[in-house]
This record gives C-alpha cells, sequence and structure tokens, in this order.
C-alpha cells in the first residue's frame, strides 16, 4: 500500500473514515516511528497489521470504535512506547494483546 515510501517516519491518517485496515498495510515502513489512525471508525487491529513496523515508537488509536485487537499485534514492537487507546472501544486488554511489549 506504501510502496515507495522506505522513509516515511511520521504517518497521520487521522479522521479520514478508515473502517479496515488490510494485513500488511505497513510492513514496507521499516522507519516508521509514529502512526496516528485516531477519529477514525476502525474497529480491530489483526495481528499482521502492526507488528511489522519494527521501529514504531508512538501509535495512535484514540477515537476509535477498535474494539479488538489480534493475538500478539504488538510482537515485534520493542521499540513501542505509547500506545494510546483513548476514547476507544476497547474495555479489557488481555495479556496475550500485549505479547512482546518491553514496556
Amino acid at each position: 500500500m506504501f510502496n515507495g515510501f522506505v522513509s516515511l517516519t511520521v504517518l497521520s491518517v487521522v479522521n479520514c473514515n478508515v473502517m479496515s485496515i488490510q494485513s500488511f498495510a505497513f510492513s514496507d515502513l521499516q522507519t516508521l516511528s509514529y502512526l496516528s489512525l485516531s477519529e477514525n471508525p476502525l474497529s480491530s487491529i489483526d495481528n499482521t497489521t502492526i507488528h511489522l513496523i519494527p521501529n514504531i515508537v508512538h501509535l495512535c488509536l484514540s477515537h476509535t470504535r477498535l474494539a479488538h485487537i489480534g493475538y500478539g499485534a504488538f510482537a515485534n514492537n520493542h521499540m513501542l512506547r505509547k500506545l494510546d487507546l483513548s476514547f476507544s472501544s476497547v474495555f479489557v486488554l488481555k495479556q496475550d494483546m500485549l505479547i512482546g511489549l518491553d514496556n
């Protein structure tokens, strides 16, 4: 999806009516450190969406309808320091959703 943007470090897709994200959509964004998908009607993140962004530091999923986070969705995101789920529909974070996070 983002072929050719290999040096991209910041991506903000705020209030763009994103309802779903294809698996591996961000797999070419190896240098991405900040991603905001806030204010979208996004309802789920599967385990192949975010974990392929190894240098992500800040992930903003606030003000979404996010209710499901796939098992191990953050398994390779060892650099992740801020995960913003405020005002989303996530009520419970199961431990298996956070596998791989150091902090």
